[in-house]
């Protein structure tokens, strides 16, 4: 594995036949657990934001969702059927209905 590469342009072992290394299951698990803990927080803080104006507040939804749900589905799908731990729903958390719906929830002042 190449640490100075994303993991999107990086050559993983499941792309390769055989088995995947200790070093890329632990890759992968580090991973989603860093974007679960990391979009749990944003979530947290963000639905607690008001933008009153409700064509700023889709505006800056859509935006979000332009940035992140389809790269998320990309690695959630690349690795969901990839046998790098026996405990999947410990690190895929979250559909990318799940995503989106979160991200609905943006900027309503809850």
């Amino acid at each position: 594995m190449e640490k100075n590469k994303p993991l999107s342009q990086q050559r993983m072992a499941s792309e390769m036949p055989g088995k995947l290394s200790e070093k890329d299951k632990a890759l992968i698990k580090e991973k989603f657990k860093s974007f679960n803990e990391e979009f749990q927080a944003v979530h947290k803080t963000q639905v607690n934001y008001s933008v009153p104006d409700p064509e700023l507040r889709q505006d800056l939804i859509r935006e979000n969702k332009a940035f992140l749900l389809d790269r998320y589905a990309m690695f959630r799908d690349k690795y969901a059927n990839v046998p790098f731990t026996s405990k999947k729903d410990k690190y895929i958390k979250f559909t990318k209905d799940d995503v989106e719906r979160m991200l609905d929830e943006f900027f309503r002042g809850v």
